[in-house]
C-alpha cells in the first residue's frame, strides 16, 4: 500500500489520537485502496495502524485480516431487546471475519475466526 502522493490533507498531528482510538476501539472505518494499492481514503488510519504495528489489519486483500458485513440497508433491523438480547437482526446476509464466514445466508456457521489483538 502506498499513500496518494497528492493527498491534500496532512493530518500527521492527528496520528497519535487515531492510534489511541484504534488501540481502544479497533477499526470502525476501512482503509480504502484502489487496484494499484494507492490509498483513496484512510491515510491517517493507515499511518496510525503502522505506528501500532498493525500492517496486516483493516485491509481487504490476501494476507490481511479484515471483517466484512454484507447487508441490505433497506431491510436491516436490530431485533434484540433487553429481555431477548440474542435475537438475530434482519437484513444482514453474510459476515466474514478474517477470511472465514461467520454468518452465511443469514445463518451462523459456528466458525469463530476472530482474534484478540493486544498492544
Amino acid at each position: 500500500i502506498q499513500p496518494y502522493e497528492r493527498n491534500p490533507r496532512i493530518n500527521d498531528p492527528a496520528v497519535d489520537a487515531v492510534a489511541a482510538s484504534l488501540a481502544e476501539f479497533g477499526f470502525r472505518q476501512p482503509i480504502v485502496v484502489d487496484t494499484d494499492g494507492v490509498i483513496i481514503a484512510g491515510h491517517t488510519r493507515w499511518k496510525a495502524a503502522k505506528k501500532l504495528g498493525l500492517t496486516d489489519r483493516g485491509l481487504i486483500r490476501p494476507g490481511c485480516f479484515a471483517d466484512i458485513t454484507l447487508f441490505d440497508p433497506e431491510t436491516v433491523i436490530d431485533t434484540a431487546t433487553y429481555k431477548e438480547p440474542h435475537n438475530k437482526p434482519v437484513g444482514i446476509l453474510h459476515v466474514m471475519i478474517n477470511g472465514v464466514w461467520a454468518l452465511k445466508d443469514g445463518d451462523i456457521t459456528g466458525e469463530l475466526p476472530g482474534r484478540i489483538i493486544r498492544y
